[in-house]
């Protein structure tokens, strides 16, 4: 979940900054050639799965149900809902109180 709020708050901003310099297909193919440069990095480092065998739905199912995993699940579900929320309401309202216009999509 990190992530996300990392995207969020770091990734928007220099997305849209960069889709001003290079507009929107720039941008894809940059993104693009940084995935393809992540790509055998994440493959060299992440570690290989062992044989652990299948595991049924019905398990996965159980395993939802406990108390301690549906703590974290209605944390995780409250905390995303509230941080995209606010970022939903706080650009028109920054837009609407400064009148100011969000920039221009090419």
């Amino acid at each position: 979940m990190s992530g996300v709020g990392l995207a969020t708050v770091a990734g928007v901003p220099l997305r849209a900054y960069a889709g001003q310099l290079l507009g929107w297909r720039g941008t894809f193919w940059a993104l693009a050639a940084m995935a393809a440069l992540a790509a055998p990095v994440i493959g060299r480092f992440t570690p290989a799965d062992g044989d652990r065998g299948t595991v049924s739905v019905i398990v996965e199912i159980r395993s939802m149900a406990t108390r301690r995993m549906a703590v974290l699940v209605v944390a995780t579900v409250l905390a995303t809902g509230g941080y995209m929320t606010a970022f939903s309401y706080l650009s028109p309202l920054v837009t609407g109180r400064t009148g100011s216009r969000p920039p221009p999509y090419r």
